[in-house]
């Protein structure tokens, strides 16, 4: 396992440092340039029924950033 990271979109402070920790896992992104956070994908296929709601796993270990 390694750290990775995922940077804004001018690379600056707000980085978002995380971990891969099945080869299930998906890295995180950022919708677009604009986006104002970051999008986390399941590790997963499962199905939430309509109206229902589910614990997920994304297989990643987060580091999230001080003052957030």
């Amino acid at each position: 396992m390694f750290l990775s990271q995922i940077m804004d979109s001018k690379n600056v402070a707000s980085t978002l440092q995380y971990v891969k920790l099945t080869p299930n896992a998906l890295p995180p992104t950022r919708g677009s340039s604009m986006a104002a956070g970051i999008d986390l994908k399941i590790a997963y296929d499962i199905t939430i029924p309509t109206f229902r709601k589910g614990l997920v796993e994304t297989d990643l270990a987060i580091l999230v950033p001080t003052g957030c």
